[in-house]
């Protein structure tokens, strides 16, 4: 074999082991950038995700916030529809009053018992106290309020005062009215609250 047949066989042998290695660097360099594009995919697929869990989570609090403040205008206006119902039992109360006074009158005089009294009354309202005493066989001074109160009061013994005025009534009957009027007043609404 002549040094040029050598050197041709070197050459080929040189050029068959240039191509396998670009063979191997090219299939090396198509399997990086695979490799590469799914990496960009899974980040940016997580991006993706954590994009949407942090607009979800925005979306969430602002429904509650909605929810919430939704909430807080039903409950305020439920409470005034609560507070005028109350108003207007008052000044029903205070209307009915007359027509209760002999009751009232009974139920506080045998509250005070035998004890030193002295009532206040409604205007226009002294007679028909002075009147259901003497049914009862009390006498006691009796003084008239400024203004209509919807019920008598009495001081016993200067000290403990019995309270049968309109106010003094509703105030201790509100707390048991008051879950009822909203079961009555809201039922239909319960879903909204």
């Amino acid at each position: 074999m002549s040094w040029g047949d050598l050197l041709r066989a070197l050459a080929e042998e040189a050029e068959r082991e240039a191509g396998t290695l670009r063979s191997g660097a090219e299939q090396e360099a198509a399997r990086a950038l695979e490799e590469s594009r799914r990496a960009a995919e899974a980040r940016r697929q997580q991006a993706l995700a954590e994009a949407r869990a942090r607009h979800e989570a925005v979306a969430r609090r602002a429904l509650a916030e909605e929810r919430r403040e939704r909430e807080r205008v039903l409950l305020g206006a439920a409470r005034e529809v609560l507070e005028d119902v109350r108003a207007e039992a008052l000044a029903r109360t205070i209307a009915a009053a007359p027509a209760r006074l002999p009751a009232l009158a009974e139920a506080l005089a045998a509250e005070a018992g035998e004890r030193e009294a002295e009532w206040t009354v409604d205007p226009a309202g002294e007679e028909a106290l002075h009147a259901a005493l003497v049914r009862l066989g009390r006498a006691a001074p009796i003084r008239t309020a400024a203004a209509p109160r919807g019920g008598p009061e009495v001081l016993v013994e200067g000290r403990v005062v019995l309270d049968a005025t309109a106010a003094a009534r509703l105030e201790r009957a509100w707390p048991d009215l008051e879950p009822r009027l909203c079961a009555l007043l809201f039922e239909e609404s319960d879903g909204d609250l």
